[in-house]
């Protein structure tokens, strides 16, 4: 009974483990983001939590069971002063919007079929948009999560098309690739931000489908 209880927690470990470099490889595609620190959310937790290595995310993962485990798609400051001379406008680059999402709920279809048959669609608007991309799609027991990495160094705040138009054309731009790649088919309670989009770990635990 304990080796058969061993061998489970260890095989759960490992695959955790897998999850988390799929995630971070997207993360660093062509050097585009900095590893760490980044936010990570478990089920033990209100808020976030800012780790610095994969051990140490992998050590929150495991003291919470592996349930509800997520990662933040975009990287956080190093520290106050990096954070004010972002709010100053500089080091904007940190938030260039390369990390896409979307949420395809269930319970927005009237079936899984329905719901299988818009994601194709979803995956043929991306590829005849984003020529080259691979979406990593990932099912959560309620639906898709598709995360389209994109090759983007620069934040949109750098380009003077965007001045006039917005205070903050990056992260508009996150909620606007949403609902425009997915014709406007995304779950709208999901709103994609720099410090909110989080990202389910694969093969942790889904509690709502437990």
């Amino acid at each position: 009974m304990y080796n058969n209880l061993y061998t489970e927690i260890n095989t759960r470990r490992q695959k955790v483990l897998e999850g988390i470099n799929i995630l971070l490889s997207l993360f660093s595609t062509t050097k585009q983001q900095r590893i760490f620190p980044r936010k990570i959310m478990i089920s033990k937790t209100r808020g976030q939590i800012t780790v610095y290595s994969t051990e140490q995310m992998m050590q929150a993962f495991e003291d919470a069971d592996f349930m509800d485990c997520r990662i933040n798609a975009y990287p956080t400051f190093l520290n106050e002063a990096e954070e004010r001379d972002y709010e100053n406008g500089i080091n904007l680059d940190i938030f260039a919007p390369n990390i896409l999402f979307i949420d395809l709920d269930l319970k927005d279809f009237s079936s899984k079929s329905e719901l299988d048959n818009v994601l194709r669609k979803i995956l043929k608007h991306i590829s005849s948009i984003l020529y080259g991309s691979n979406p990593l799609l990932l099912w959560s027991g309620n639906g898709y999560h598709v995360i389209v990495p994109v090759k983007a160094t620069t934040a949109l705040e750098r380009f003077e098309d965007f001045k006039g138009l917005s205070d903050r054309p990056s992260s508009e731009f996150l909620q606007f690739a949403k609902y425009f790649l997915s014709f406007s088919k995304a779950d709208k309670a999901n709103n994609p931000a720099f410090k909110s989009c989080l990202l389910r770990v694969p093969y942790t635990l889904n509690p709502n489908v437990l």
